[in-house]
């Protein structure tokens, strides 16, 4: 066929005779004459041509007419505008991908591509191999031609360039991160920092150890890091209409600070304490919302978050009521009393008098009678406070009136528990049995005075710190008026 999809009946070589006359048909019958046999636009297939000779002669003969395609090509199918992937500054092509991009039936024709259009018109063995790369906007001329030549080449030009890589608002990304409980490491997402670079929801990143993976994009890390010193991550941006770029996140690990001075403290229970962390800090934010360097603050449990080094801590302090000691027995030895103490804020300091106190828990050469100890702790709160007795053993009365040890007088015994008092002649008769808290007996029974002589006595009771049982006997001498 020619380029503009007709045939040339009469190029085809039908006789060698000189002189014949050749008319050509679409049957074999001879009907459906051609009459423009030199532009003939049937469709492909037989054409049958009659032969006639100078001399009136005929004969027959079969035309086959074959359709070959003519080149064509068309650039705008391609987008030559490509991607330095690696950074490496040089941009790989594959023609043989190109190719079926920009010529139709592709397999039908030979594709060439030129440097030159000079080279491209002549047809030449200047072309580009097959695998070639460019390290700057190049042009490209490629031809395309049919097979056997029975059609006019096909030209056209690729304009190559070199993609715009993504816009990033930064390159370089600076960021400290807070050791804010202080245990020297902290964990960040890396995913976190994007909207540093772009806001552009479709572009996607990959991290990486180094620069060189992240321009290769290999070899990717975890967008969770643990950063325990200064580090640096290398960050892959892609997008599906623009070319890769590259940026660089600086993780710094800062630490804030913790108050040496801010403890725990003990009040006693009307009390309030100053709480104070201490003036090297930038900022104080305390859990009942002031702001000031200190707090007065009764018992209860707060927090203060310390501003140090552009980062915050946060510290908790707990202030505490004083407990009071717990005086748990007196132990008496003749005219000697030791108090024994638990609880409390040790040391414990001691007093009979709740004014003059000492650090010995034990006091002696004490006089018979109801003594009053106080027992103060470390944190001086009030006191807490407990009778004792020193036992004062009466071995005889005189109730003659005078005034003078007239009565048996056990009073004191009223500090105690389960108190028995009794009083028996040298038979083992009773004669007085107590029956009261005032403990106190005038030498008589039954209203009348006892004869002056010896009698018999049993003390009894109960320690409250101890529950134990205490029992004195003895002898007391009744000297009456006779």
């Amino acid at each position: 066929a020619n380029g503009n999809g007709t045939y040339n009946l009469t190029t085809a070589n039908v006789s060698s005779d000189p002189g014949v006359t050749v008319t050509y048909f679409t049957n074999s019958n001879l009907t459906g004459q051609i009459t423009n046999p030199a532009n003939y636009s049937g469709p492909a297939g037989i054409i049958y041509a009659n032969i006639t000779s100078v001399n009136g002669c005929s004969r027959q003969a079969q035309i086959t007419l074959t359709s070959t395609p003519s080149p064509n090509i068309n650039t705008t199918n391609y987008n030559a505008s490509l991607c330095d992937d690696n950074f490496d500054g040089i941009v790989n092509v594959n023609f043989s991908t190109v190719t079926p991009q920009i010529v139709t039936n592709a397999a039908n024709f030979t594709v060439r591509y030129y440097l030159s259009q000079a080279d491209a018109n002549a047809g030449n063995g200047n072309t580009l191999p097959v695998n070639w790369t460019y390290a700057a906007n190049t042009t490209v001329y490629v031809r395309v031609d049919a097979a056997g030549g029975s059609c006019p080449p096909a030209f056209g030009q690729i304009n190559f360039k070199i993609g715009n890589k993504i816009t990033l608002l930064t390159n370089v990304v600076n960021m400290d991160v807070c050791d804010n409980d202080l245990n020297g490491s902290e964990n960040v997402n890396l995913n976190d920092y994007k909207n540093l670079f772009t806001t552009n929801p479709a572009i996607t990143l990959t991290f990486h150890a180094t620069l060189a993976d992240a321009q290769n994009g290999t070899n990717t890390i975890p967008a969770n890091q643990t950063i325990t010193s200064p580090k640096t991550f290398y960050v892959r941006f892609v997008s599906g209409t623009e070319c890769p770029n590259t940026g660089i996140i600086n993780v710094t690990l800062k630490s804030p600070k913790k108050s040496s001075q801010l403890t725990d403290k003990v009040v006693c229970s009307t009390e309030k304490v100053v709480l104070d962390p201490g003036a090297e800090f930038s900022s104080y934010t305390w859990s009942t919302g002031a702001t000031t360097q200190t707090i007065l603050a009764g018992a209860g449990t707060y927090y203060v978050d310390l501003g140090f080094n552009g980062c915050f801590y946060r510290q908790y302090v707990n202030v505490t009521t004083s407990q009071a000691p717990t005086i748990t027995s007196i132990n008496v030895t003749a005219s000697n009393a030791t108090i024994n103490v638990t609880g409390g804020t040790p040391p414990y300091q001691y007093s009979l008098n709740g004014i003059d106190y000492q650090t010995s828990n034990t006091f002696m050469g004490l006089s018979r009678g109801i003594h009053t100890v106080y027992v103060l702790g470390k944190d001086g709160c009030l006191p807490v406070v407990k009778e004792f007795l020193i036992v004062n053993i009466i071995n005889a009365i005189t109730p003659n009136g005078d005034g003078i040890n007239d009565v048996l007088n056990y009073s004191d015994l009223k500090i105690k528990q389960n108190v028995s008092i009794e009083i028996s002649d040298r038979y083992g008769a009773a004669v007085y049995k107590s029956t009261d808290k005032s403990y106190i007996w005038d030498g008589k029974s039954g209203g009348r005075p006892l004869p002056t002589g010896t009698y018999w006595y049993i003390l009894k009771w109960i320690e409250p710190d101890t529950k134990l049982p205490v029992s004195y006997s003895g002898w007391i001498l009744i000297k009456n008026r006779e």
